[in-house]
């Protein structure tokens, strides 16, 4: 089964070279960039010293730099996936001159270009060789574990709600889609390392990830781990099913009893049928039920802008403020909100064609992953990159949930998935394409591979 043949046939093509020192240093500053984004340290650093992000644009703009010069955008348009994000972008721009508040959408849309956008280009463009994928997955998995760390410190109860105390993931459906995000590559290292420490250390940080996002309440956290546990037992073998089932089951009933009774509380409204008439007496379960009924509310209301605007929507970021403005011409209280659902924030936002788009990079960067991971299942020799193909697309399956419930239409998370997509599948068909005639590089890293799942 082939990948995607232009994936290494036009390489060179695309001004692919792995010895190039301009594109090394930018990948050495995009493993700090990226480091800096996921593990949340740089707004940990902003909190503390109640400054501007230096820490961004201080590794960002460098690293992008180098991936301009050393040929990056070339590099990145190697498969489908980066067409897709690249067309939502370049959709982002023609639509803001018809904004509901065309300056609004400018704010919003200078901001995702300065820091969220570049990293589509930053990694599907520096990054080659499998070694530096594999850094980058190391990265991601370092990160994780910071963040999980830095939890137990900055981290806020609030309400049956966990996240942390300020910054972007202050909210709660937003720390547990960051941290589903980000966990699966901890799962790698179970798989991947050669090290019992490292093993278990990811083991260990797994679980209390997982404690962590059931303690955020979200409800949309709670069914994006049912639908990636799902997805593990799917490709599992008939033994592994069963430890899985055993595991899981030990788990829920360990977590759910630590869990606070608010929480818990939370999640019996998507099962019980009685919380609205428990509402009328039982503040925190009200607080629940309520928040249930606003996004509801709020869905409603943002489908509604998108039949009534299917081509350009009303503006990048102004959903919230058409949403208020129709409102107050019906003679009520507008609330401000933004959609709480990514698939149609961009749908009213940017029209039909930015929501097509958009499905559209996750949809195929989800395809070009299952064919290298179909691929490399066929050999044995290629077990880490079957389980690196299989981490990346539990990642991207556990955020496309996640943002049902969760508006982040705008951030980087969407072009890291799409470029760390890109980067992986090409150096992952480069590697099986080479296997025939030398022994594959991946064999040699720090991490040998094992038979594990």
């Amino acid at each position: 089964m082939v990948v995607t043949p232009s994936l290494v046939a036009t390489d060179r093509l695309w001004g692919a070279d792995e010895s190039n020192a301009l594109r090394r240093l930018g990948v050495f500053m995009l493993l700090l960039y990226g480091f800096v984004r996921f593990s949340f340290v740089s707004e940990i650093a902003n909190h503390i010293t109640n400054s501007r992000p230096f820490l961004v644009l201080g590794l960002g703009l460098p690293a992008t730099a180098l991936m301009l010069i050393s040929g990056g955008i070339r590099r990145t348009f190697r498969a489908r996936p980066a067409y897709f994000m690249a067309g939502l972008m370049l959709w982002l721009l023609l639509v803001t001159p018809f904004s509901f508040w065309r300056g609004g959408s400018v704010e919003v849309l200078t901001q995702a270009f300065e820091t969220e956008f570049s990293m589509l280009f930053l990694l599907a463009g520096l990054l080659l060789t499998i070694r530096e994928v594999d850094k980058f997955f190391s990265v991601l998995a370092l990160s994780g574990a910071f963040v999980i760390l830095a939890s137990f410190y900055y981290g806020s109860e609030e309400g049956g709600r966990f996240g942390f105390s300020f910054g972007s993931l202050e909210n709660a459906n937003d720390y547990a889609t960051h941290l589903l995000l980000v966990m699966p590559f901890l799962l790698l290292v179970v798989f991947n390392s050669s090290s019992s420490i490292l093993r278990y250390s990811g083991g260990v940080f797994i679980l209390l990830g997982l404690y962590l996002v059931l303690k955020t309440g979200s409800r949309g956290a709670l069914l994006a781990l049912l639908g990636m546990l799902c997805f593990f037992f799917l490709k599992s073998n008939m033994a592994q099913r069963a430890a899985i089932a055993l595991t899981v089951g030990a788990l829920t009933a360990v977590l759910l009893f630590a869990l606070p009774h608010s929480t818990v509380q939370r999640y019996l409204t998507l099962v019980d049928s009685s919380v609205e008439e428990q509402a009328a007496t039982d503040f925190e379960m009200g607080q629940a039920v309520g928040s249930a009924t606003a996004r509801k509310d709020l869905l409603t209301n943002s489908l509604m802008v998108t039949a009534t605007h299917p081509l350009v929507g009303v503006g990048p970021g102004m959903f919230a403020a058409s949403d208020a403005e129709r409102a107050k011409d019906e003679g009520r209280r507008g609330n401000w909100l933004v959609t709480h659902n990514s698939y149609t924030e961009i749908s009213s936002e940017t029209g039909v064609p930015g929501f097509v788009l958009f499905v559209g990079a996750l949809l195929s960067s989800w395809l070009l992953l299952g064919r290298v991971y179909a691929r490399a299942k066929k050999d044995p020799r290629f077990v880490l990159i079957r389980n690196a193909a299989f981490c990346i697309m539990l990642s991207i399956l556990g955020f496309s949930i996640c943002i049902f419930f969760a508006a982040m239409s705008y951030r980087y998370y969407l072009p890291t998935l799409v470029g760390l997509s890109i980067a992986f599948a090409a150096a992952a068909q480069r590697e099986m394409d080479n296997a025939a005639t030398a022994r594959p590089v991946l064999s040699t890293l720090p991490w040998a591979p094992r038979t594990t799942r």
